[in-house]
């Protein structure tokens, strides 16, 4: 508009040039030709052509006339200049004028002054010059102060006008076409007018309307301007190259009020384009495209203040979504060199998976690149953020001073610190809380199967050039996905420092916190976090010796710097409490990085439950406390105490304790890189216990457990435990000491429970063993003991292999097991069996008697039974209750009352035996002496204490049964084998501690050879 009012002036200044020079030669011939212009138009063509060139050199024309007029009442000169034109020049092309018209005030003429009422012109061509300075200048136009003759310019009218301008300042030429302008001043001196022409360069052209008024108090101007692409433009004229950033082609409708010195006072523009494509400012000063379907603006302003009324823009998805609509409203306001300006930003929705296509790269810094690098799904909708700037008028020091506003998200995918896993399908609201601060809150989403509530981002320092991102998040779901959240290797915790557990289980309810640098570069050291919750009904295998956890409500704290687990939970079924803490920071080989506590209070029941009821725990409970500290470098340490002053034990081993007397034990292992490299500091302390022991280690296994001191009740020992070092070696034994207590573990109450069916065989054949015990005495019962005791033994579970067992008192036992082929051979002595078996409080009933043992474990059958013989001399036997039953039914009363007193005297036991589990089979077993023979054969069942026996008692042994030991004939006396001519048949059969006796009469009075018969009716 700038250059085409300068076209205007060069125009006006054109015609008025010719005029000029036409009104000086008539006022030269005014006296004479007043009377001829009262006559008509005068023709002075010839005149012209020979005066015109004086006012305008160059300037030419085919027909000039001159005609007095008087419109309304009023006189006027008219002149009229039809083709007028200069030449063309060496360097200027022709100027052209079709037609132009001149009406100029009689009156002013007799005063000296030209005064043009109305001009015209139609068909010009005028060729413009623009200098490399920017000034423009018509081809040879002279300059003329043309102000003074506009004062009386009533009508000027412009028609199929063209103007070309060589611009020196752009390097190439433009024009202006079809000028078309009409301006009317009206009855009260105002002007109004109608203006169009058609602006081009290069291929690049628009038309432009104008219509304006004119006053004394100010100049109203409307325009309008057809569709033209900025971005063409900044194409044809290089230095325009800041228009590229908008390819589209632009509408522009706009209006100015003017001041009396045609200063801008308001103005409006409004705008419409699209579709197209807009640069957007991007990294390392490059553009970013955006393309967008519509366009629109309205803005309003004056030379203090411009309002915004709307920038609306329609953005088209990248990903196929729908259009992005994006709103933009203000105003700005300049005082005092300084300006304000409040906008407002709108959006209807838009994928984030466009943000980094929609948001340009030059705005937000590190806050843009992360948000578009790590919110990579969802939707964001219902968008309205207000902003304040200010700086100074010249548009320097512009600064963000307040920023407020929201958006809200859905089904959003957010990653927070790749790889590892995002938040999924999440909801939140973002808001612009401050220029400095940007809070999305209300994040509901899911990471894998955890559930993630109540979680917020904040961003602070938008206004810096770093900015750092706090996450919050509140976290549900099943404990094992929050470890292995935690395990992620770019965590640097957990994978790190593996936690001394295993199979986790249960649920957490846990609040995260992470604070995070904004930076595409940011290391895991740069990032704190901070996870703090509870567990419920937690599992943690392989806690503490190989035990498990269970139904755990743990609390959970995890930072950068640490772990820490505590809470109540059950170890192998035992309730107690449990602390677990590790140290992720650096320090020296010293440093503790994991410290595991569990403390226990096991009762009876639990300790049974887990498999420990061994150590004989009946009542009460006792509080353990296990203790696990690994070190930088490698070393660790469990400590195990316990307090047993509220435990009662009945142990098996001989010692029992009440609640209420104070106990302890304590010790320590010591491990070197996961190896077990010592036992030390074993000790147990009680009533009638003292217990120390240490380890010897190999290969990191404990190789010889050393019992220092083991007072036990009444036995007290000293030895070594040398433990397996590879599969097939055996568990060594070696133990010696004043006394061993075995009082109660020989007695039948004591036996295992016995099944009918046999025990399946094992292809396994135990654990292997060799025992070496060495005992002043063992302690067999009250007033019961076997001194000098040695047993050496060896064998594989509870299968003896090979043994032998020596005694030093006057009993002198001696016994060996030795191992042959498939069967174990027994051979044993004994010089008084009847102090043995009184020692052993096995019976009181014999007394005497020198004992011989032969027999063998048959090994090729499951029980592995037991066949022999046992051979007894010199033995007497009193006070047998079943024995004085049999003889008292027999009326022997004298044998009954030596029962009672000094006892039956037997010279000889011959007994072959069978047994097979707990079941004894004898097969014609017989006790005799002078007095008195005894033969048995039948069962004794002592699972079940039952026994089925048949026999002979043969009263004067002696006499009665040399009969039967007559060749030939003596199976006609003595039937029986040890029998007699006389002799009576007895059974036993019920209960072994009082079964039934039933004897047979006839038979004690029947010689040999008849006896059977009577045996008939047993």
């Amino acid at each position: 508009m700038h250059r085409l009012g300068r076209a205007a002036s060069h125009l006006l200044t054109l015609v008025l040039a010719i005029a000029i020079g036409c009104v000086a030669l008539v006022v030269l011939a005014a006296g004479t030709l007043a009377w001829r212009l009262t006559q008509g138009p005068l023709e002075i063509t010839a005149l012209a052509i020979r005066i015109v060139p004086l006012v305008a050199p160059g300037l030419t024309a085919d027909h000039v006339t001159l005609a007095l007029e008087h419109p309304d009442g009023e006189r006027v000169l008219r002149l009229t200049v039809i083709d007028g034109q200069r030449p063309a020049e060496a360097d200027q092309p022709a100027q052209t004028i079709r037609r132009a018209s001149v009406a100029i005030a009689v009156s002013p003429l007799f005063t000296g002054h030209i005064a043009p009422e109305d001009i015209s012109a139609d068909g010009v061509r005028l060729h413009l010059a623009r200098s490399l300075t920017g000034k423009s200048r018509p081809a040879g136009a002279p300059g003329a102060d043309v102000q003074q003759m506009l004062s009386h310019l009533h009508h000027v009218a412009i028609t199929d006008t063209q103007i070309w301008v060589a611009d020196g300042a752009l390097g190439q030429s433009w024009q202006v076409r079809d000028v078309a302008a009409d301006l009317r001043r009206r009855d009260d001196g105002s002007i109004a007018g109608h203006a169009q022409v058609t602006a081009g360069i290069g291929a690049v052209s628009t038309t432009v309307t104008a219509d304006g008024s004119y006053s004394a108090g100010g100049t109203q101007l409307e325009v309008t301007a057809t569709p033209v692409s900025p971005a063409a433009l900044a194409r044809a004229v290089p230095q325009l190259a800041a228009l590229q950033a908008l390819d589209a082609d632009v509408a522009l409708r706009g209006s100015a009020t003017l001041g009396p010195d045609l200063q801008v006072v308001r103005a409006t523009v409004h705008a419409e384009a699209g579709p197209g494509v807009a640069q957007l400012p991007s990294k390392g000063g490059n553009t970013s495209p955006a393309p967008f379907q519509a366009m629109s603006l309205d803005a309003a302003g004056t030379p203090s203040q411009i309002t915004l009324r709307a920038l609306q823009l329609v953005l088209r998805s990248p990903s196929g979504a729908a259009p992005t609509t994006l709103g933009l409203s203000g105003n700005a306001d300049r005082a005092n060199g300084h300006f304000t300006a409040h906008l407002a930003v709108d959006m209807d929705h838009a994928e984030f998976a466009d943000l980094p296509s929609l948001w340009p790269e030059g705005v937000g810094g590190n806050a843009r690149a992360w948000l578009t690098e790590n919110i990579t799904a969802g939707t964001a909708h219902d968008a309205h953020f207000t902003f304040t700037l200010t700086g100074d008028e010249t548009g320097d020091n512009v600064a963000l001073t307040e920023a407020g506003g929201t958006l809200t998200g859905d089904d959003v995918t957010t990653w927070w610190l790749r790889p590892v896993p995002p938040l999924e399908h999440g909801h939140t609201v973002v808001t612009w809380q401050n220029p400095d601060t940007l809070l999305i809150a209300g994040i509901t989403a899911r990471q894998g199967t955890l559930n993630a509530t109540n979680g917020s981002v904040k961003i602070v320092g938008l206004t810096v050039k770093d900015q750092v991102a706090t996450i919050n998040t509140d976290i549900g779901g099943p404990l094992a996905d929050l470890l292995t959240l935690l395990r992620n290797p770019r965590l640097k915790l957990l994978s790190t420092h593996p936690v001394p557990f295993t199979a986790p289980l249960g649920t957490i309810a846990a609040h995260l916190a992470i604070n995070l640098p904004l930076d595409s570069k940011v290391s895991v050291d740069q990032v704190q976090i901070h996870a703090n919750g509870q567990l419920a009904n937690v599992h943690l295998g392989s806690i503490v010796a190989g035990r498990d956890l269970d139904r755990g409500q743990l609390a959970l704290d995890v930072t950068n710097d640490g772990l820490s687990i505590s809470g109540p939970a059950q170890l192998d079924h035992m309730p107690g409490k449990m602390a677990v803490d590790m140290d992720f920071r650096t320090g020296p080989p010293s440093q503790v990085l994991q410290h595991a506590a569990v403390t226990l209070r096991i009762a009876p029941r639990d300790a049974k439950a887990a498999g420990i009821g061994v150590i004989g725990l009946d009542a009460g409970t006792m509080s353990t406390t296990v203790d696990y500290s690994e070190r930088r470098d490698g070393g660790a340490t469990i400590r195990l105490s316990g307090d047993l002053r509220d435990a009662g034990f009945t142990s098996p081993i001989g010692w029992s304790k009440t609640a209420g007397t104070p106990g302890n034990f304590n010790g320590q292992a010591l491990l070197q890189n996961g190896k077990l490299v010592g036992l030390e500091g074993l000790h147990a302390e009680a009533p009638n216990l003292s217990i120390q022991a240490r380890s010897d280690m190999v290969n990191g296994k404990p190789a010889v457990v050393h019992l220092e001191r083991a007072d036990i009740g009444r036995s007290s020992a000293t030895g070594t435990i040398t433990l397996p070092q590879h599969n097939d070696d055996p568990y060594r034994v070696v133990l010696s000491g004043p006394r061993l207590d075995l009082e109660g573990r020989l007695t039948s109450q004591n036996a295992p429970a016995v099944s009918d069916q046999p025990p399946p065989a094992s292809s396994q054949p135990g654990t292997p063993y060799a025992v070496d015990l060495r005992f002043q005495q063992v302690i067999l019962g009250p007033g019961h003991a076997l001194s000098a005791v040695a047993l050496n033994a060896s064998g594989a579970g509870s299968r003896i292999a090979n043994a032998r067992l020596t005694t030093g008192g006057a009993e002198k036992v001696q016994a060996d097991l030795v191992t042959q082929g498939s069967s174990r051979k027994v051979w044993a002595t004994a010089a008084d069996l009847g102090l043995l078996l009184r020692n052993t409080d096995l019976a009181g009933e014999v007394t005497g008697g020198a004992l011989v043992l032969d027999g063998a474990f048959d090994d090729r059958l499951p029980n592995s039974p037991f066949s022999g013989t046992v051979e007894l001399g010199g033995f007497s036997v009193r006070g047998a209750p079943v024995v004085g039953k049999v003889l008292q039914g027999m009326t022997l009363y004298g044998l009954v009352d030596a029962l009672r007193g000094p006892g039956l005297v037997f010279d000889r036991l011959h007994a072959p035996f069978h047994l097979d589990g707990s079941v004894l089979d004898l097969d014609d077993a017989r006790a005799y002496s002078s007095s008195l023979g005894v033969t048995a054969t039948g069962r004794m069942d002592f699972g079940h204490k039952q026994i089925d026996l048949k026999g002979t008692i043969v009263p004067a042994y002696f006499f009665n049964s040399l009969p039967g030991r007559v060749p030939l004939l003596g199976r006609l006396f003595s039937p029986e084998k040890g029998g007699g001519v006389f002799a009576a048949t007895f059974g036993l059969k019920g209960k072994i501690d009082d079964p039934s006796v039933s004897l047979n009469p006839l038979s004690a009075l029947t010689p040999g050879f008849t006896r059977r018969l009577f045996n008939l009716f047993d």
